[in-house]
């Protein structure tokens, strides 16, 4: 659990984080949102002591960070940061593997965890050996991913880590991280300036301004017109359209047929699109319903109606 109370910082006559209050629960992603400078980053380099506080405190895991060593607490969360920065002189293994031997890890465990690190992000194995030069921007990315799951933190920073790579890339590696948290469900505080970002991988979305957080709330929560004016705008009118991205075919009611019992086109979506995907080819098809074929071979019909009622549920913070 992280616990940030009436937190600030100044620089000079600038106000960088302005009498913060926020708890992060245990397993729970909190996403930091917001125009540049408004303070999501030096918030999130606070919690490690990279930015040193000028009122307030931060308690990580029920303890005041002040009572750490600053590399003893670095030590304990997982930091994953934009430009990644991987040490260029040592293997992927070796650089995921710092943390662990800093701890004093014995080299089954850390080999072990390495081996489950990397099943878990989809890099084979063979990339052990490679240097960061050898690899993609989205080979890296996942590769911070690991290193900063390494040591098995409770607790994990991430200041914009899939912001670098280009955007076909960056939706891989958000689906699976999106998929990571939902198997070890550790405590995430995100950075991002990317609202659809935000909506995927949150379970609730902060909204900073000018130091504070302006809103803090499920991603159905920031719903337009129950906000500020600065809350109404960021967000934009078609916030709600947005959400579709967040959720797949297993969150519609949808309608069961019979292999031969149905005229309706057969699309080339899978159980796996999202509902925006499903929409946008709703729209497209002039219909008011899609079928799809799941990975079993059984068929369903998604109907407009049935995605017009998920967006009520989530509205109504009845989906999460």
């Amino acid at each position: 659990m992280i616990q940030l109370k009436q937190v600030s910082k100044r620089y000079g006559d600038i106000v960088a984080l302005d009498q913060i209050d926020l708890s992060v629960q245990d397993g729970e992603c909190v996403v930091l949102i917001g125009p540049s400078g408004c303070g999501k980053s030096t918030l999130l380099r606070s919690i490690n002591r990279l930015v040193d506080l000028d009122e307030g405190e931060i308690l990580v895991n029920g303890q005041n960070i002040s009572n750490y060593k600053a590399e003893d607490l670095r030590r304990q969360l997982g930091y994953c940061i934009q430009g990644v920065g991987l040490f260029p002189h040592l293997s992927v293994y070796d650089n995921i593997a710092i943390v662990p031997q800093l701890l004093k890890w014995d080299k089954t465990r850390i080999i072990d965890r390495i081996d489950t690190l990397m099943d878990l992000t989809g890099l084979p194995k063979t990339y052990l050996t490679k240097k960061p030069h050898e690899l993609s921007g989205g080979e890296a990315q996942r590769v911070g991913v690991c290193r900063a799951l390494a040591a098995d933190p409770s607790i994990l920073l991430m200041d914009e880590p899939f912001g670098a790579v280009d955007p076909m890339t960056r939706e891989q590696i958000q689906l699976a991280f999106r998929k990571i948290q939902h198997e070890l469900k550790k405590t995430v505080l995100f950075v991002t300036h990317d609202m659809e970002e935000a909506i995927l991988l949150a379970d609730r979305i902060a909204i900073m301004h000018k130091g504070k957080i302006l809103s803090l709330q499920t991603p159905g929560g920031l719903v337009k017109g129950k906000q500020d004016a600065f809350v109404n705008e960021f967000i934009g009118a078609d916030y709600p359209l947005r959400l579709l991205k967040r959720y797949t075919l297993s969150d519609l009611e949808v309608i069961k047929v019979d292999q031969d019992s149905s005229k309706i086109p057969l699309s080339s979506l899978n159980e796996f699109s999202t509902t925006k995907e499903i929409l946008s080819e709703i729209l497209q098809s002039g219909s008011q319903e899609i079928m799809i074929q799941k990975q079993d071979k059984s068929k369903v019909i998604i109907t407009y109606d049935a995605l017009i009622e998920l967006l009520r549920k989530v509205l109504n913070n009845e989906i999460v």
